[in-house]
């Protein structure tokens, strides 16, 4: 039994048992999240002649939705409230939307994040389309918290600006690989130089704005982003260390994916 087997079973259980219940509510609040996200991003197409397809049952799966599911966690954990933390699930959407589309274009993949009726073979368009709703449904969604609980326009601005700066060190490293290698980089640098930007900080990003709009303690949210920069950095760890080892002779590295 793998774990997300293990998760359904839980859940399955019901209000039987504390883990059941609190699964349940993990996946009831982040299945609203993603919902705000779609919904809002079919409100922002309308009238533009291309349209959001009806979400499909494996969008709001928790075993799709891992990191997302971690990130509402560390939610609960500080004890931020649940109309805060659907709002915040909603937004990690968002930063998911446009950190996948930048990979998607800068890596020649495609991995979807909204279903649209764009041919299917345009996949870097798609990508493009990716980000810029996904910037916008932010928006949307931080202009519509502020006329709900009375949020100051410059917390808003604020918080816009931070979801920018929480995404833009890892684009930076990908800029100066871009411009080109010029030797092998030791262990220690790939950590320093290339995974602390790829994924130990894309994993914090989205404690940015919550940072900014609740009223918590600096060393708790510290702890917290600490412990999310591990559990980042851990897996890019292992990969380190195992794929040389599983690479054959004639064989490609595999393509590196979203670590958001």
């Amino acid at each position: 039994m793998d774990f997300f087997e293990q998760i359904e079973e839980l859940k399955n259980k019901g209000s039987r048992t504390d883990d059941g219940r609190f699964f349940n509510l993990i996946e009831g609040e982040l299945s609203e999240g993603l919902g705000i996200y779609w919904k809002t991003a079919s409100r922002v197409l309308e009238g533009s002649g291309t349209h959001v397809l009806s979400p499909t049952d494996s969008y709001f799966a928790l075993k799709n939705n891992f990191f997302s599911m971690l990130f509402l966690y560390s939610y609960h954990k500080a004890g931020i409230s649940g109309d805060r933390r659907i709002m915040y699930a909603s937004i990690n959407q968002c930063l998911r939307g446009m950190v996948t589309g930048c990979d998607n274009i800068l890596d020649n993949e495609y991995k979807k994040t909204l279903e649209t009726d764009l041919p299917e073979e345009g996949t870097r368009f798609r990508s493009v389309l990716d980000i810029m709703v996904s910037d916008r449904v932010m928006f949307d969604i931080l202009l519509r918290a502020a006329e709900r609980e009375g949020l100051s326009r410059d917390a808003i601005l604020g918080a816009s600006a931070l979801s920018l700066h929480a995404l833009l060190q890892s684009g930076v490293q990908e800029a100066r690989e871009e411009k080109g290698v010029t030797g092998i980089l030791s262990p220690e640098d790939v950590l320093q130089l290339v995974h602390h930007y790829k994924t130990g900080l894309l994993f914090q990003a989205p404690w940015h704005i919550p940072r900014f709009l609740e009223s918590l303690p600096e060393k708790e949210i510290d702890s917290m982003m600490g412990a999310l920069y591990a559990i980042g950095m851990g897996p890019r760890m292992r990969e380190g260390v195992c794929l040389p080892y599983s690479l054959k002779p004639g064989l490609q590295p595999p393509k590196r994916h979203s670590s958001f």
